[in-house]
């Protein structure tokens, strides 16, 4: 797993998480 796409993982968790919790 690099840097970069554990960035986006993460990014796209939270915000995923985000909405779907709203």
């Amino acid at each position: 797993m690099t840097l970069p796409s554990a960035d986006s993982l993460s990014r796209a968790g939270y915000v995923f998480a985000g909405w779907n919790t709203a």
